[in-house]
């Protein structure tokens, strides 16, 4: 059994491939374009495979990249991807409640499918996450990749393809600081990057057991430690555990709200990230990323 097929009614709503993959949010940064249809790495119960998916009449087609793999392996990848791809996130809610909205409208006309994407390994998200401080996409695409390239296991496939993962809390908690940002350009962040690590290898922190907490709460857990503000703590929110009435606040959005919802007047971060809690509720991660992936275009 080489292939498998994720039909389009495994998803609430729809998924377009495409819009979701390259709108820039964290955790396709590990998705990567090939002839027509993407791969990632995804780690199974006892070694790294590379799925490969193409779009076919709105379904999934997935298959792996030169590896032989069981029927039980395909439908663990299976179910990383549909949990990768928030399946169960009832996207035609978020239409349905916000389409006749004038901002908002507009997105969902020209970004149909696109979903949020919640990455499978929480300890990345929670160290990328730490990394977007006063950072851009193409800077915070870079530190990972070369935390994970000087720090990480190297995988080498049957083929000779290198892949290199993203190291365990305990190796990150023992570096001293200059070498982290000597290697990975970091800067002032790698203090942070290395206490949380510290914080997760130490027990302090359970970020698995943050899904299961209200998400005010979390948010009050997550911003007590040292680096991590609101912004961080709801990228983490969001993209790693899936809390979809989080809202990472950050300059594109600070400057859509004030125009579309304010009419450009000066309004402070707060009184933006309240009110769009307030309007999107349970939707606020998905607006967000709607109006992140369209500002940035526009």
């Amino acid at each position: 059994m080489d292939t498998i097929i994720i039909n389009e009614n495994e998803f609430k709503g729809p998924l377009n491939l495409f819009f979701t993959i390259n709108c820039e949010q964290c955790p396709s940064d590990a998705w990567f374009l090939r002839g027509d249809g993407y791969f990632t790495y995804f780690m199974l119960e006892d070694r790294w495979v590379r799925p490969f998916v193409v779009q076919k009449n709105h379904n999934l087609e997935v298959s792996v990249i030169n590896q032989r793999v069981s029927g039980d392996e395909l439908k663990q990848i299976k179910n990383l991807i549909l949990y990768q791809f928030w399946h169960e996130y009832d996207l035609l809610d978020f239409y349905q409640k916000f389409s006749s909205d004038s901002y908002v409208g507009r997105l969902i006309k020209v970004s149909s499918g696109l979903r949020v994407m919640r990455d499978w390994n929480l300890f990345w998200r929670f160290i990328e996450a730490i990394c977007t401080q006063n950072a851009s996409v193409k800077q915070i695409r870079a530190m990972d990749r070369l935390i994970r390239v000087n720090f990480g296991e190297k995988i080498i496939f049957p083929d000779g393809e290198v892949f290199y993962a993203f190291p365990e809390p305990e190796v990150l908690a023992k570096l001293p600081e200059k070498e982290l940002q000597e290697k990975a350009k970091v800067g002032y962040r790698a203090r942070f990057l290395i206490n949380a690590a510290k914080i997760v290898l130490n027990g302090d922190l359970d970020l698995a057991e943050l899904e299961h907490i209200q998400t005010n709460e979390a948010r009050e857990i997550l911003t007590q430690i040292d680096g991590v503000g609101p912004k961080i703590a709801d990228i983490i929110l969001l993209y790693g555990l899936g809390k979809s009435d989080a809202f990472p606040m950050d300059i594109w959005l600070k400057k859509a709200l004030s125009r579309e919802y304010f009419g450009y007047e000066r309004v402070s971060e707060n009184k933006l990230r309240k009110f769009a809690l307030e309007k999107f509720s349970e939707h606020a991660g998905i607006a967000h990323l709607y109006m992140f992936s369209f500002e940035r275009r526009r």
